[in-house]
């Protein structure tokens, strides 16, 4: 009886959560070290966002790994990869990245078929160790440092966008 027990107690919970495990998609996505990626999921797909060193592409793969979609976002870019974000709630989808002093950032209703640009932000110092972007039903919330050259420190921001 004992035996029977530390079977169930081992080998189910690995068998329960084996299952939930789906099969690796390879994307196609050829990528150097420069490159960069974020993911955001929904019911829309995979929604994935490449940055590889001066332009930044939106891609949405269905579950099973084929492109539905790819938009360029922006070219000439001149910033490090992990200041672009992706992110999404409802039939919402926002991309945020920082280029220079500003940050930039787009919102879809349908799905990364066309964007539109919502209010950017000016900082005062225009190098930053990074953003982060989190949305909920009362909109983008946007979190963000730039380092002030006079105090020799990161100051840190937040910004709700609707």
């Amino acid at each position: 009886m004992r035996i029977k027990f530390w079977i169930f107690f081992f080998l189910f919970p690995i068998f329960i959560f084996g299952q939930s495990w789906r099969s690796t998609i390879d994307l196609n996505i050829q990528v150097n070290d420069a490159y960069r990626l974020d993911l955001y999921t929904n019911i829309d797909g995979n929604h994935v966002l490449t940055f590889n060193g001066n332009t930044l592409v939106y891609r949405l793969f269905s579950y099973n790994g084929n492109l539905i979609r790819s938009q360029t976002i922006a070219t000439g870019l001149n910033e490090d990869a992990r200041l672009a974000k992706i992110s999404g709630y409802g039939q919402y989808l926002y991309i945020s990245y920082k280029n220079g002093n500003k940050i930039y950032t787009k919102r879809s209703t349908n799905a990364g078929q066309s964007w539109s640009n919502l209010e950017n932000i000016f900082m005062n110092y225009s190098q930053s160790n990074g953003i982060e972007i989190w949305d909920d039903s009362n909109g983008l919330h946007l979190v963000w440092s730039e380092y002030n050259s006079e105090l020799d420190k990161y100051d840190t921001y937040y910004k709700r966008s609707p």
